[in-house]
């Protein structure tokens, strides 16, 4: 399996009172997996795969969001194969 680097942005908000001149800003994310599914909306990254019933722990990003991705050198082997 091919790992992959995805930088991407996603929106965040402020629980807290502040000063109203204080802008709340984007958290810059950076999310390494496998693709599971590309689309034209968006890419579904797997970060974490548990052979033993197939349990995945995904990740929808909205290709809008995404600044970069990068394809590692790491190739990971699955039991089995």
């Amino acid at each position: 399996m091919k790992l992959w680097l995805i930088e991407w942005d996603d929106a965040h908000t402020d629980t807290d009172w502040r000063d109203s001149d204080a802008l709340t800003t984007i958290a810059p994310c950076w999310t390494v997996g496998v693709i599971r599914k590309e689309t034209d909306r968006d890419v579904e990254i797997v970060a974490t795969a548990a052979i033993c019933g197939m349990k995945l722990q995904a990740i929808a990003i909205p290709r809008t969001c995404i600044k970069r991705m990068r394809r590692l050198k790491i190739e990971v082997e699955t039991p089995g194969t």
